[in-house]
């Protein structure tokens, strides 16, 4: 059969951090791409309230959590400009992730395309990394913050 008419694989969560795919993966499996969504984005506000020991939601707990001029979430040294690139960008996706995905997911019933829908996980994917990153920091890394 000619590439243009074969059906695309299916979209897996592999290579996904694990508490994205945790929350995701069964309803995922089931077909239902938005709740998958809404469950990661939940697990992943869970582990940036505990990490950052705030009790905000949304856009002001990643906005305070990341904060690059007093962060109570360290992702990088930011003692350096690559490390308060990483900081400072990081907040950003982190607040932008909650309004272009959380909130969607969460007060409308429109499902996702897969593939659209895999890409928000992977974003939600790339904050949890950001968490890993912050276990590992030394206290050194927050400079003058």
């Amino acid at each position: 059969m000619p590439a243009e008419t074969q059906e695309p694989e299916p979209a897996t969560l592999a290579g996904l951090h694990s508490l994205i795919t945790k929350a995701a993966q069964e309803l995922w499996d089931d077909g239902h791409r938005r709740e998958a969504i809404n469950a990661a984005a939940i697990a992943l506000l869970d582990a940036v309230r505990n990490q950052s020991g705030l009790q905000l939601d949304g856009h002001d707990l990643m906005a305070r959590a990341f904060n690059p001029d007093n962060p109570r979430i360290v992702i990088a040294d930011l003692r350096t400009d690559n490390g308060r690139n990483l900081q400072r960008g990081t907040h950003f996706i982190a607040m932008g992730a909650v309004a272009a995905i959380r909130n969607p997911a969460s007060h409308t019933l429109a499902d996702h395309e897969e593939d659209q829908a895999r890409e928000q996980l992977t974003v939600l994917s790339f904050i949890a990394r950001r968490l890993d990153d912050a276990r590992a920091a030394r206290p050194e890394w927050r400079g003058n913050v």
